[in-house]
C-alpha cells in the first residue's frame, strides 16, 4: 500500500501544480492573494478531518504537526514566484533534489552523515537537475528564470519531510492531518498582521467573484488529497527514502500532463513541445531519478 499511496501522491501534486499556474497569472492579484484563497479552504477540510478521523490527540507533537503546516504554507510563497516566471514542468521536475536537502539536513540535525557512495548519488541527482535548467540564449550561459525560487521551496520542503517523518512517530495519522490543517489556518491568518500584505489580500478578498472560491476549494482538493498520500506512505513504508525514490514519478506526469494540457487547452497552457525540450527533460529526469535510487539504496 506505501508503494500505491507513493504512486497517487505526486499524480496529485502535478494536477495541482498546473492549476496553480493558471490561478497565479489568472484568478490572484498577487502572492499574498494567491497564499489566502490556498490558506481558507483548509477551515472546511478541518471539519471534514474531524468527521473522518475523530478529535485529534492533544500532545506537544501536536505543535510540530501544526509548524508543518505553517511551513507547508511558506514554502508556496517561493513556489509561486517560481510558477510566475518559469514552465510548469520544470518547475515540478525540480523536485528530486529534495533528497539531496534532505541528505544534507540528516547530517546537519540528524547526525547521519552520508557516505561515498551517497555524495556520489547526490551529484548524480544535482547533474540531472543542472541539465533540466541550464539553458544557452545568445551565446551567454544561464539556468531558467524560477529555478532559485524553487530550490528554495524544495530546501523548506526537505526540512518538513524530515519533521514529518519524525513526528509521526509519536502521533497518529489523524491527529497529524487534523493538526497540520489547522497550521495551515493559522498562517493564512497571520497573513493579516503585516500591514502591506494585509491590504494586498483585502484587496483580493474585496474583488474576488464567488467563483474564486470554489475555484482554490477544488484545486486544493488536490494538494490535500496529496498530503494525505505522501503522510500515509511515509507513516507505513518500511524506509522513507523507498518513498522519496518512488515520488519522482511526479518527474514523468509533470512531462504527460504539460503535453496534454497545451494540446487541448493552448489557450490555458503552453509548454513548449519541441522534441528538444521534451528530450531534455526525459534525459534530466531519467539522470535524477537514478540519483535518488543510489542514494535510497
Amino acid at each position: 500500500m506505501w508503494l500505491l499511496f507513493s504512486l497517487i501522491a505526486p499524480l496529485f501534486w502535478a494536477v495541482s501544480g498546473y492549476i496553480d499556474k493558471y490561478s497565479i497569472e489568472n484568478k490572484t492579484l498577487s502572492t499574498p492573494d494567491y497564499l489566502f484563497f490556498s490558506c481558507f479552504s483548509s477551515l472546511v477540510f478541518i471539519p471534514l478531518l474531524l468527521i473522518f478521523f475523530g478529535a485529534p490527540e492533544v500532545s506537544v507533537f501536536a505543535l510540530l504537526a501544526v509548524l508543518s503546516g505553517c511551513v507547508l504554507v511558506l514554502s508556496f510563497v517561493f513556489y509561486a514566484e517560481a510558477l510566475k516566471v518559469a514552465e510548469t514542468s520544470y518547475i515540478l521536475m525540480l523536485s528530486p533534489t529534495i533528497s539531496v536537502f534532505t541528505l544534507i539536513g540528516g547530517a546537519v540535525f540528524l547526525g547521519q552523515f552520508p557516505t561515498l557512495n551517497d555524495l556520489g548519488a547526490a551529484l548524480i541527482v544535482l547533474i540531472g537537475a543542472f541539465l533540466l535548467v541550464y539553458q544557452k540564449i545568445d551565446g551567454r550561459h544561464g539556468i531558467k528564470r524560477g529555478t532559485k525560487w524553487m530550490m528554495i521551496s524544495l530546501f523548506i520542503w526537505s526540512g518538513m519531510f524530515l519533521m514529518n517523518d519524525w513526528t509521526l512517530n509519536y502521533i497518529d495519522y489523524g491527529s497529524f492531518m487534523v493538526w497540520e490543517s489547522f497550521g495551515v489556518c493559522l498562517f493564512g491568518a497571520s497573513l493579516f498582521i503585516i500591514p502591506a500584505i494585509r491590504s494586498q489580500v483585502l484587496l483580493g478578498i474585496k474583488s474576488a467573484p464567488k467563483a474564486k472560491y470554489g475555484w482554490f476549494l477544488f484545486n486544493n482538493v488536490f494538494d490535500l488529497l496529496g498530503q494525505l498520500s505522501i503522510k500515509m506512505a511515509i507513516m507505513i513504508a518500511p524506509i522513507v527514502g523507498l518513498v522519496t525514490v518512488v515520488t519522482q514519478i511526479q518527474t514523468v506526469y509533470a512531462v504527460v500532463i504539460g503535453i496534454i494540457l497545451t494540446l487541448l487547452l493552448p489557450k490555458y497552457f503552453k509548454e513548449d513541445l519541441s522534441k528538444k525540450e521534451i528530450a531534455k527533460k526525459l534525459l534530466a529526469s531519467t539522470v535524477m531519478i537514478i540519483g535518488v535510487a543510489l542514494l535510497a539504496v
